[in-house]
């Protein structure tokens, strides 16, 4: 599928509940969320469903979202079903790890290939305060495990924030050291909770990218292994060999290259994270697959070159 500005759409994200465990600040407000009533979420048959329609239109990776998508009950049995559609060439998963120590080796053997795992703080109290009571020892149980089962890439999210963890720059680097993973480092993103701290906590990533140069943390930029379900980051080798990515989701134009839907719990389709346009699919999944198409059709069409950030969905409910 080719939007119409000819950008190759075959990336499809799939929130598959809003819940989280969690409650960063960026992402969620302090008294939590209502949330969707699991009577309106979608069914993993529906959710399958739709995923293969999406597969025949050339769909050919998806990531699994939320929220915590580790919370959805039998979460697993739904890659595996995933897992069994015909054209479909990598399923991925992001996590906030606090459930990978008890799911990642079923994960690992139901189809799941690769993990990205949300991490904003090394420090035991800092991660407690941004996570809202979760405990740095279950992430790096979860990482560990996850690690041991041996995914195709493991990558850590690091959502950049001024003056909280922009201190703690050089620990993650330091990860890559003796750990097969990639450090992503990421632009916050003016949109639901994080307009409240916008003004005191967003930094630009070329100047990470600079301070990483000068510091010699990274030497060169790495295009190895760069393919169309790359997506927005840049990588940069270490000195060691380690691999670290860079997304400037404001500073460098992260929409121009996007391959992207996304699909929510309660079954809308979305052609940006941050706009308000969307087909709800859940009527139509009691007709035939023809006008579930012609929507998929519809919302590439639909892909603005360039996101609105004045659109107030929460990353909870449309998937981050």
């Amino acid at each position: 599928m080719k939007d119409s500005y000819n950008r190759e759409i075959e990336y499809l994200r799939v929130s598959v509940t809003d819940k989280c465990n969690y409650r960063c600040f960026y992402c969620l407000p302090d008294g939590g969320v209502l949330g969707i009533p699991e009577s309106e979420m979608l069914s993993f048959e529906d959710i399958v469903r739709v995923i293969s329609i999406g597969v025949g239109l050339g769909i050919r990776k998806v990531r699994f979202t939320g929220g915590e998508p580790l919370l959805r009950e039998n979460f697993v049995k739904l890659v595996e079903m995933t897992s069994k559609i015909k054209g479909l060439e990598k399923i991925s998963l992001t996590t906030n790890g606090f459930l990978l120590g008890r799911y990642a080796r079923d994960l690992k053997k139901a189809g799941v290939q690769g993990l990205n795992i949300s991490i904003n703080s090394l420090k035991p109290k800092k991660y407690m305060q941004i996570t809202g009571g979760g405990r740095i020892t279950d992430f790096f149980t979860g990482l560990n495990e996850a690690i041991s089962a041996g995914f195709q890439t493991v990558k850590l999210n690091v959502v950049y924030l001024k003056g909280f963890n922009d201190d703690e720059v050089e620990d993650f680097v330091h990860l890559t050291h003796d750990r097969k993973i990639i450090v992503r480092f990421i632009e916050l993103m003016p949109k639901g909770e994080a307009r409240n701290i916008w003004h005191d906590n967003f930094a630009l990533i070329k100047d990470l990218r600079k301070r990483l140069k000068a510091k010699r943390l990274i030497v060169q930029e790495d295009e190895s292994n760069k393919t169309a379900f790359s997506g927005p980051s840049r990588y940069y080798l270490t000195p060691w060999g380690g691999k670290v990515g860079l997304i400037g989701l404001m500073s460098d134009h992260y929409c121009r290259d996007c391959n992207r839907l996304r699909l929510t719990s309660d079954g809308k389709l979305y052609p940006c994270l941050m706009n308000h346009i969307y087909e709800d699919l859940k009527p139509l999944l009691k007709g035939g697959d023809e006008a579930i198409r012609e929507s998929f059709l519809k919302m590439v069409q639909l892909k603005p070159w360039q996101a609105n950030i004045e659109d107030e969905n929460m990353m909870s409910l449309i998937g981050g």
